[in-house]
């Protein structure tokens, strides 16, 4: 699916699964690498429980410190294609990875903060019910108070061996966010940035001792998120 985006004056592709009288509609965000096939088992698996899907496609990030422009085009994507599929009364849920879940916080509310001290957030507010983020970027929402609009119902899912997401910076969101959102993080063994990727990107190793099982897990874990 090719979607404009006005506001940013292009457009841009998007994975769509569309089911026939959905459950509710998924807002997945990628991270760096920008290409929702790398996580295509799982997108399949809410498709196949009944959720409609939509994944916007993005260029990579170079590497380095994540920009107010590279964070402000992903957060205005998202919006854009969820305006295309236009899922007027259905649940929304959105799930993210590393980067992807920094966006989708910003459009449940929050406002990020770079190294530069921009800042960034989103032009309206998503009415998400529930977020389920894997591996987060989270130190964009270290100021004071830039988590407190956040009230969906929020799961995490780190690594203990992610070194660039890497499990102690989850505290900023377990102190930072409301009540309301009823956080839980969840800390896994063995577990790297890249092991919750159904498609490694290029060369990339991961040592997790039995992917398929682990990534079937999580697969499970977040739709048992979602419908719970």
């Amino acid at each position: 699916m090719i979607v404009e985006n006005e506001d940013m004056g292009t457009p841009f592709e998007a994975t769509c699964l569309q089911v026939d009288n959905p459950r509710g509609l998924i807002l997945f965000a990628v991270g760096r690498g920008g290409q929702p096939k790398r996580h295509m088992a799982l997108l399949s698996r809410f498709f196949d429980a009944g959720y409609s899907v939509i994944a916007p496609h993005f260029d990579l990030l170079a590497p380095g410190l994540v920009s107010k422009a590279d964070l402000a085009l992903r957060v205005s994507h998202l919006s854009a294609a969820l305006d295309r599929v236009s899922p007027d009364g259905l649940p929304l849920f959105g799930v993210g990875h590393s980067i992807g879940g920094t966006a989708l916080m910003i459009l449940a509310g929050a406002r990020a903060h770079t190294r530069a001290g921009e800042m960034i957030e989103a032009p309206r507010k998503l009415a998400f019910r529930k977020l389920g983020l894997l591996a987060p970027a989270v130190a964009f929402f270290q100021a004071p108070h830039c988590l407190d609009k956040v009230t969906a119902e929020t799961r995490l899912w780190v690594g203990e061996n992610d070194t660039i997401t890497p499990p102690e910076q989850m505290l900023i969101l377990e102190k930072g966010l409301p009540a309301a959102c009823a956080f839980r993080l969840e800390r896994l063994a063995e577990t790297g940035h890249f092991t919750f990727m159904d498609e490694l990107p290029p060369g990339i190793t991961d040592r997790h001792p039995d992917r398929a099982t682990f990534l079937a897990s999580i697969r499970a874990s977040l739709l048992d998120h979602i419908e719970g």
